[in-house]
């Protein structure tokens, strides 16, 4: 994976949602550096 152990990131979460949509989450995980086929492995 192409994420940086050790490194915090800060991500803002509305806490005010029932739950987040998956374009929110998708960004997310781009933000972490994961590659689409990488999301799609970790979503199934």
């Amino acid at each position: 994976m192409r994420y940086h152990e050790g490194k915090k990131r800060v991500v803002p979460i509305d806490m005010g949602v029932g739950e987040l949509s998956p374009p929110y989450v998708l960004r997310i995980f781009r933000q972490f550096g994961f590659s689409d086929e990488e999301i799609e492995n970790l979503l199934r």
